[in-house]
């Protein structure tokens, strides 16, 4: 039921009208979209009316419970650069068992203008925000490129763990309200950014915010809706939407309040005022404070230390810490033991049990 509903969701949103195109007359852009769309929602390539980028090939499948993933994602796109990439290793190993899916197109095949995009030896993948004239503010464009990054690194076997950045003034200054103002609420509806940012609920693989200067309005939602948030000295937080008449929509009014408690959130959402990096420290907003030439560096280097281990087990990690986050005490342990079970069948499980015995580092498969 799901596959068919993935199906008819792709066909009626992500494509132009059916009388005037078909699978075969999209754009080599819009088919990656389409097949990275489709592999999050477990649509099988043959189910896509022939809309194929290649061979098949296995796709990997880690041991999370399966989330949701209905959000309507458009298939527009924008030329650009991009940083260059190293090509993907053929003897990379797979992280779990596999079944077929469509090919996912690389990150090589995307050209992207508002982020950049880097992929390093240590299976870390870097995303920087780059919209310094605009502070990199959120705008339509700059948000699908960034869902396309993510979830191209969440299924690329070369990323482990992803670091997301901005520059050193700002990680990123909020929506781009110029762009916000020019719509109508039915355009809005149809085609908003807060339905991109809500894509990094559905990432996997670990993501790790590395903040430098503001993080206001969707700036801050968005390093929320990250794992792990290292700030900078320079760092300073805001949901300033009351003061353009205005509130948070990307979850600034939940999650903040679920990091501060309710009367410091009332507080800021009420007046807009800014809360600087010690504070959200103190507060755990953030994980720690580090000096502003530092986050960059830092973030890297945690990433890398996640990346490290077994990627299904820190996958299956992160989802008990937001069932956590996100349900009652009784459903979380009910479901951290059943994880804990299901774990027991893991290759590295053994492993990691075997190298402890033997006073050895471990040899992960992945799997």
């Amino acid at each position: 039921a799901c596959t068919w509903l993935g199906v008819i969701l792709l066909r009626v949103v992500c494509l132009p009208h059916p009388r005037s195109c078909n699978m075969e007359t999209m754009s080599g852009r819009a088919l990656r979209r389409l097949h990275v769309v489709g592999a999050h929602l477990g649509v099988h390539e043959s189910s896509l009316g022939g809309a194929s980028m290649g061979k098949k090939e296995e796709r990997e499948e880690h041991m999370q419970p399966t989330l949701c993933s209905s959000t309507i994602l458009c298939t527009s796109c924008c030329s650009s650069t991009s940083r260059s990439i190293p090509p993907p290793s053929s003897s990379s190993s797979s992280s779990s068992s596999s079944s077929t899916s469509p090919q996912l197109p690389s990150l090589e095949s995307f050209k992207f203008e508002t982020i950049l995009v880097e992929v390093l030896p240590s299976k870390v993948g870097v995303i920087t925000l780059n919209r310094p004239k605009q502070l990199n503010a959120l705008c339509l464009q700059l948000t699908r490129e960034l869902r396309d990054a993510l979830m191209t690194m969440d299924h690329d076997p070369r990323v482990h763990a992803i670091v997301l950045t901005g520059s050193d003034k700002s990680f990123a200054a909020g929506a781009d309200i110029k762009e916000m103002e020019e719509q109508d609420l039915v355009r809005w509806r149809s085609h908003n950014l807060l339905d991109e940012i809500d894509v990094i609920m559905r990432i996997k693989k670990p993501i790790i915010a590395a903040v430098r200067g503001i993080a206001f309005g969707g700036g801050c939602e968005v390093a929320m809706l990250c794992d792990v948030v290292i700030a900078g000295e320079n760092a300073k937080f805001s949901q300033p939407e009351v003061k353009i008449g205005t509130m948070p929509g990307a979850g600034g009014s939940q999650r903040l309040t679920r990091a501060l408690g309710k009367s410091r959130a009332m507080e800021l959402i009420l007046t807009g005022n800014v809360m600087d990096a010690k504070e959200a420290e103190r507060r755990g907003l953030v994980s720690r404070v580090v000096p502003t030439d530092k986050v960059l560096p830092e973030s890297i280097a945690l990433a890398t230390q996640i990346a490290s281990l077994s990627l299904p087990v820190v996958i299956q990690c992160k989802s008990l810490v937001n069932i956590s986050y996100e349900t009652h005490l009784g459903q979380g342990h009910a479901r951290e033991r059943e994880v804990f079970l299901d774990a027991w069948t893991l290759q590295d499980r053994r492993e990691g049990m075997a190298a402890f015995k033997d006073k050895r580092k471990p040899q992960w498969t992945h799997s």
